[in-house]
């Protein structure tokens, strides 16, 4: 049991110094140190022992097999590359005679599909059905309830996501389809933030913003999941001049 032990240290030992360059720096150094002249040679020797006589070792265990390492020695650097390559050729010649393949990695393949994800696509009959919903925008008629709807986009929010932010640049304003919102505002004074409402579907905000140009002036913050639609000024402007009782109700509501 020693013995082994002894002699795996060794093979480690060894190991570690089959490296060209280390041992470059390990005859500069007994030079330095005005070692006796046999010592030179005799760690030239050592060396190639442990390159000749305790390769291949077990380098480590892989995929579907054992990886082992061929040490050798060589004095022509600049050849290594040449001679490394010869080496391994002959190891493969050496395999093929002997009825050794080469291994590959084995691995079982187990398709994975992904369960489906449910579907948040929202369609236009169903803005159509929010607008019409909406107390705000009651004294638009059907068609430009219809322009409203090719105008606006859909937004997906996810719980506790930061929808409109106080004092922001704002030319838009939103309509709740899904989920809740916190309308959140400055208390003053050092207080902290209030919330002032909660809305949910069919509920508006941002409409301020969109006729004055003004900076929101509340935090709106997502309770839930939610989606909204978004209608910008550009988007809202023509149908303000076709219809001025939709910008007459919403300057009622502010």
């Amino acid at each position: 049991m020693q013995a082994g032990f002894y002699t795996i240290m060794a093979a480690q030992f060894f190991s570690s110094l089959a490296d060209n360059a280390l041992l470059v720096a390990a005859i500069q150094l007994l030079r330095d140190l005005e070692s006796p002249a046999w010592m030179t040679p005799a760690l030239k020797q050592c060396f190639v022992i442990s390159y000749v006589l305790l390769a291949p070792l077990v380098g480590a265990f892989a995929d579907s097999s054992v990886v082992y390492e061929v040490k050798y020695f060589t004095r022509d650097y600049a050849a290594r590359d040449r001679i490394d390559a010869e080496i391994r050729k002959a190891i493969w010649y050496a395999l093929q005679r002997n009825d050794i393949s080469i291994a590959f990695p084995i691995r079982a393949y187990q398709p994975y599909t992904p369960p489906k994800a449910e579907s948040h696509a929202v369609s236009r009959e169903e803005v159509l059905a929010r607008l019409r919903a909406v107390d705000l925008l009651a004294p638009l008629s059907e068609m430009a309830h219809a322009d409203v709807a090719e105008a606006a986009h859909i937004h997906f929010y996810a719980k506790g996501e930061t929808i409109l932010r106080r004092g922001t640049a704002g030319d838009s304003m939103f309509i709740v389809h899904q989920g809740t919102v916190s309308v959140r505002v400055n208390g003053g004074n050092g207080a902290p933030v209030q919330e002032v409402a909660q809305l949910g579907p069919g509920e508006v905000f941002g409409e301020m913003a969109l006729l004055t140009g003004e900076t929101r002036t509340a935090d709106i913050v997502a309770l839930t999941d939610t989606i909204a639609f978004e209608v910008s000024k550009t988007a809202l402007q023509p149908i303000l001049h076709s219809h001025p009782e939709l910008a007459v109700a919403i300057t009622t509501k502010i």
